[in-house]
């Protein structure tokens, strides 16, 4: 399997934006709430997850592309972990990268990897715009472009 995103993609100042930031957020409160003691994170990025909970909790990561360094350098359909590994398996902004076709298979190993949990995560599918005007003789008017 060919690596899917290059190594360009993760130059901080492009990959790490504010609503990126909220997304790390919502996984770590994720994390935080079940309070795994060990995770496999499928495809790592820049280790963000990694370096803010590794202090706390036994870390993993796997993916195909050496350049990031993962614990486990693997593809996800050929991975040479057997069994419930972990208490919970990561997968944040990865499955997007796959065919559609893969996804029930993928979800399949992704639970047979934990004993516990699987945190998913997917980017916003749009963008919205919106506004709201107020005028006194129009009254209250909505737009809204996805």
């Amino acid at each position: 399997m060919p690596i899917q995103v290059q190594s360009e993609h993760y130059d901080f100042d492009k990959y790490v934006s504010v609503p990126r930031w909220d997304s790390y957020y919502y996984q770590l409160k994720l994390i935080d709430e079940i309070k795994p003691q060990s995770v496999l994170e499928i495809g790592p990025g820049r280790n963000i997850i990694k370096n803010i909970i590794k202090n706390e909790t036994k870390y993993f990561s796997l993916d195909i592309d050496p350049s990031l360094k993962p614990d486990i350098l693997g593809n996800i359909f050929e991975t040479p972990i057997k069994g419930k590994s972990f208490d919970a398996v990561l997968c944040f902004q990865v499955l997007e990268h796959f065919p559609y076709d893969d996804f029930s298979g993928l979800l399949k190993i992704l639970s047979q990897l934990t004993k516990d949990y699987v945190l998913l995560g997917l980017p916003y599918a749009n963008h919205e715009f919106s506004i709201k005007i107020k005028a006194p003789v129009l009254g209250e008017r909505k737009l809204r472009i996805l």
